[in-house]
């Protein structure tokens, strides 16, 4: 018998060749098959929301990359499908039914921002894939495929306000951006200041593409207010700073939590002294000094010793909402596999630490921020740091 095949070692070999071969081309087989963990990203990777987008899709690969080299879900590599919506909710639209039929992903992340996110929400729910955004969005009953995680309009004035009366500011001027962001700031300040014994001296508004707005500043500087809260961020906020300063207003400015980042000071240059400048901010920027058995804390560790090796910089606000956008779509399949559906309904009742903030979902609830997580940041020099309330 042993004649009948002249290198007996030859198969050893093979068989060993194979083994290993089978051993390789296993996750690569898993990550194409149906039951593939598949994440889709949409972000503005080209186009005016660039800025935003680019980050936080790069934090999302980053995270994706380090999970993987973990085991990803279950033993299996997750597959990351990103498209770029070009700053376009028209084609963001277009990108959500792609990710839903064609690649057949289990949960959505991204856009980002309510111009983007607004004007597909009924595509969202037509593809009923559950899509984790982050934008300052309104999520209504029926939109029962959509999640939030940016701390909203809403909750980042109320946080605002109670910081506001802590520190003795009675009397505060409103300036706010003429599109829908704009009006729910607006209403919810008139509605809510006097429920915490603070009287808005002024009211102005202004569009995003303004160049000055220098007018609008002068009239709230009459009103001699003791600070000025505006829900904006990106250019427009920065506009306020710059135009404030230009008029000599040293009082507060108090924008939304988006200006969180260092490279919000490379655009209005250093902050002179104390209590010019305030954001909103998430444990990220406190995670050293977080309790070692916060769940958040040795990966977000790990994730920003990554995120410096690579970048060359730390990750900031956009980076922690990307983390914390990952970390709950990772839950979600970990726990029910990849059915969208099944993804869905556990996404309605998850509780999750994170780097931007807690979370508590429900079903009448599908941004569920903890509002106790949120910290106040001062800027100071050209830096940012923590508040002691």
């Amino acid at each position: 018998m042993k004649d009948r095949f002249p290198f007996p070692g030859l198969l050893t070999l093979i068989a060993a060749l194979l083994l290993s071969l089978s051993l390789c081309i296993s996750p690569a087989l898993a990550q194409t098959g149906k039951d593939a963990y598949k994440i889709g990203t949409i972000f503005s990777l080209t186009g005016s929301f660039a800025n935003v987008g680019s980050m936080q899709q790069r934090a999302i690969a980053l995270e994706i990359e380090r999970l993987n080299s973990k085991g990803g879900i279950n033993g299996q590599r997750i597959e990351h499908i990103s498209y770029d919506d070009q700053s376009q909710a028209e084609t963001a639209g277009l990108l959500v039914k792609k990710l839903a039929k064609q690649d057949k992903v289990s949960v959505i992340l991204g856009p980002t921002g309510a111009w983007t996110i607004m004007p597909i929400k009924p595509t969202i729910q037509q593809m009923k894939v559950p899509d984790i955004a982050s934008g300052a969005i309104t999520i209504n009953p029926g939109d029962k495929y959509l999640f939030n995680l940016v701390v909203g309009v809403e909750m980042g004035n109320e946080v605002y306000l109670n910081f506001a009366k802590q520190r003795g500011w009675t009397q505060i001027v409103s300036l706010q951006t003429m599109d829908d962001v704009g009006d729910r700031s607006s209403a919810f300040l008139k509605s809510m200041a006097p429920k915490y014994g603070i009287q808005i001296v002024g009211e102005e508004r202004f569009n995003t593409q303004d160049k000055d707005i220098t007018p609008q500043l002068s009239k709230l500087k009459a009103a001699k207010p003791q600070a000025l809260l505006s829900w904006c961020s990106g250019d427009a906020a920065v506009l306020v700073y710059k135009n404030m300063r230009q008029l000599g207003m040293d009082i507060p400015y108090l924008p939304s939590g988006g200006a969180a980042s260092s490279r919000f000071f490379k655009l209005i240059g250093d902050v002179p002294k104390e209590n010019l400048l305030f954001t909103l901010g998430g444990k990220l920027q406190v995670l050293d000094s977080i309790p070692d058995n916060d769940p958040v804390k040795a990966p977000g560790l790990e994730f920003r010793q990554m995120y410096m090796t690579k970048f060359n910089a730390p990750p900031e606000n956009l980076e922690a909402v990307a983390w914390d956008l990952t970390a709950m779509a990772v839950q979600a399949m970990k726990a029910v596999g990849t059915n969208p559906d099944k993804v869905r309904d556990y996404l309605e009742n998850i509780k999750m630490s994170g780097l931007q903030a807690s979370y508590v979902m429900t079903p009448n609830d599908h941004n569920g921020v903890d509002k106790n997580s949120v910290i106040i940041l001062m800027g100071l020099g050209g830096k940012w740091q923590v508040v002691n309330k």
